[in-house]
């Protein structure tokens, strides 16, 4: 999901840059060796003299591009300067300016047709002002640009159901294993809970109960990008204590 300069524009030297092969994403945007099934492929464009610069560059799989992001430090996703997107018949989709990976300064997207549809502007991912537009131009409510998947009823709700449905396992309580398991999952454009895994794990017993549980979840509202469902990533820490089950 995207966020937006003091002005610093991040400028690139495309003779300086080292690009990798394609590496191809599928619809939820999980990297994939099959591009029979893949939506998008990117290119990695790393600067010699600044290792963390990176460009990051994806496309259609008819070979349009569909987004251009500047990161300051690739390895901790921290965009800053420009990012761009594309509607795959080539117009411009969104043109959008970040600051240490927080919305700064403008934020302009266009409808399909070529019409402006918003207009934001950020003081370093505050919103100072904001105008949309309706398709045919004429002025709209605004909306926030993005809005985060969420638990129905919101993060109380979620808590409240971990806390009620996570089983310790019997295993892991006879042998005194505590921890915490990191799970992270993807909530798609209907809300569903998908790709469950494991990012660290405390034991197999506790990993399995910890996917288990966020598998059984019920459907969130999933997350918005203007005005767009959008399938997220969300990491969800599971703190297993045998005093407190």
């Amino acid at each position: 999901m995207k966020k937006l300069i003091s002005i610093f524009i991040f400028f690139v030297c495309v003779g300086s840059l080292m690009s990798q092969d394609k590496i191809y994403f599928d619809a939820y945007d999980k990297e994939t060796k099959d591009s029979s099934i893949a939506e998008c492929y990117k290119k990695i464009y790393t600067d010699k003299t600044f290792t963390n610069t990176v460009v990051e560059k994806s496309y259609y799989m008819n070979g349009a591009i569909k987004s251009e992001i500047n990161f300051s430090n690739y390895k901790q996703q921290i965009k800053y300067g420009y990012s761009k997107s594309w509607y795959e018949n080539g117009q411009l989709k969104e043109k959008v300016l970040y600051k240490e990976n927080k919305l700064n300064d403008s934020l302009i997207t266009y409808w399909p047709n070529g019409n402006l549809k918003r207009d934001d502007y950020f003081n370093m991912g505050k919103l100072v002002r904001g105008r949309l537009y309706n398709f045919d131009g004429t002025a709209a409510a605004h909306y926030d640009y993005e809005i985060a998947a969420e638990f129905p009823g919101g993060i109380n709700q979620l808590i409240k159901y971990l806390s009620t449905n996570v089983k310790y396992p019997a295993v892991a309580r006879k042998n005194g294993v505590e921890g915490k398991v990191f799970v992270r999952f993807i909530v798609d454009t209907e809300g569903h809970i998908q790709h469950v895994e494991v990012l660290k794990g405390v034991s197999p017993e506790i990993d399995a109960e910890a996917m288990r549980v966020v598998k059984s979840m019920p459907q969130w509202r999933p997350a918005m990008v203007d005005g767009n469902k959008v399938n997220s990533f969300f990491n969800l820490p599971l703190n297993f204590k045998i005093k407190d089950y």
